[in-house]
């Protein structure tokens, strides 16, 4: 969409987002206070006859009203875990294991087999499942090559 917003799509009161999904937020606040004798530039919205969403702007002193649109990305969130905890990696003794970034991109660092490490989250990155967190780095390990101790 190169930047513009989708205001048709509709996300009603019991809606859940969805991770790495891009959202509008339309806040609205009160201008009470403000000076009657000026003309203020607010955005409103109306449905029309076929119950279609319009926005409109409109010079009026009368409303007490404004919004503003404001884009979200909803980014997942890390789930923690059991504070430092200790996992062994899995795999052949010494043998590299690849380390991941929070959005799934090789990260260009090692951990190695037969070595234990210290965990601090737990976090389900895409093409790679879930994955625990080295403690105090952005690396992330998936699962199936680490034993929790």
């Amino acid at each position: 969409m190169n930047g513009t917003q989708d205001l048709n799509a509709r996300v009603s009161k019991n809606d859940k987002l969805k991770a790495n999904e891009n959202y509008v937020a339309i806040l609205s606040y009160s201008l009470t206070g403000l000076k009657d004798s000026e003309d203020y530039f607010a955005f409103k919205q109306d449905y029309d006859s076929n119950d279609d969403l319009d926005w409109y702007g409109a010079y009026n002193d009368q409303d007490n009203a404004a919004s503003i649109i404001v884009p979200l990305n909803i980014q997942p969130a890390s789930v923690k875990a059991k504070s430092s905890t200790k996992g062994y990696i899995n795999v052949r003794r010494n043998h590299k294991v690849r380390t991941y970034t929070s959005s799934g991109r090789f990260s260009h660092r090692y951990v190695y087999g037969h070595y234990t490490y210290s965990f601090s989250a737990k976090k389900n990155i895409k093409h790679h499942g879930t994955c625990y967190k080295l403690s105090g780095k952005n690396q992330y390990v998936p699962v199936s090559k680490v034993t929790l101790r």
